[in-house]
C-alpha cells in the first residue's frame, strides 16, 4: 500500500460551519466577548467580504481578542466548545472520509487557518494523525495575541503543506 497524506480543512470540510463563528457565539454566551467585540467582529467579517479589509488584518485583529488570556481558560473553553457545539456539526461525509483514508493507510491532517486550541481538540476527538494550523504565542501560559510566524492560510498553506511533506518523507505529486 502506498504512503500518503490526505488533507482536511477544519472549517467547511470537517464541520459544517465556520469555527471561528461558532467560537464567537459560544464566547459571547459565556461572556467571555462583549457585545462590542461582537460587534466589532461582525464590522470586520463585513468589511473582509466586501474587500476592504485583508484576511491577515481581520485575523490579526481577532487574534488580539486573546491578548493576556490564561491558555488553560481558553483550552477549557475550547474543549467545552468542541462537546457541546462542533462535535455536533461534524460533517458525516468527513466521517466517512477519514475512515476510508485510514483504511486506505493513508496519514489524515487538519490543515487550517484556524488556531491550535480550536483544531486539537477536533483531531483528538476524530483520531486524526497531525495538525497544521496557525499557532498563537504564549509566554508563562499567557496568550500575547500574536501569531508565530505566519497564518496559515493561502501561500502559507501551501508553504506548510510542502514542508509538512518533506520533513515526513512524503512526495506532494502522491
Amino acid at each position: 500500500m502506498k504512503r500518503y497524506i490526505a488533507f482536511f480543512d477544519l472549517d467547511k470540510t470537517i464541520i459544517e460551519d465556520n469555527s471561528a463563528r461558532l467560537i464567537a457565539i459560544f464566547a459571547y454566551k459565556n461572556k467571555f466577548l462583549s457585545k462590542k467585540d461582537i460587534i466589532y467582529g461582525l464590522y470586520l467579517t463585513a468589511a473582509y467580504r466586501i474587500g476592504i479589509v485583508s484576511t491577515e488584518h481581520l485575523m490579526e485583529q481577532m487574534t488580539k481578542w486573546l491578548k493576556n488570556v490564561n491558555e488553560s481558560k481558553l483550552q477549557n473553553l475550547y474543549e467545552e466548545l468542541r462537546r457541546h457545539i462542533i462535535t455536533y456539526k461534524i460533517r458525516d461525509k468527513a466521517k466517512k472520509m477519514l475512515e476510508f483514508h485510514r483504511d486506505q493507510g493513508g496519514r489524515t491532517v487538519i490543515l487550517s487557518a484556524s488556531i491550535r486550541d480550536i483544531c486539537e481538540p477536533i483531531q483528538n476527538y476524530l483520531g486524526m494523525d497531525d495538525i497544521i494550523c496557525t499557532e498563537i504565542e504564549s509566554i508563562n501560559q499567557i496568550y500575547t495575541g500574536k501569531v508565530i510566524g505566519s497564518f496559515c492560510f493561502e501561500d502559507e498553506k501551501l508553504r506548510r503543506v510542502k514542508e509538512y511533506c518533506k520533513v515526513h518523507h512524503f512526495d506532494l505529486k502522491d
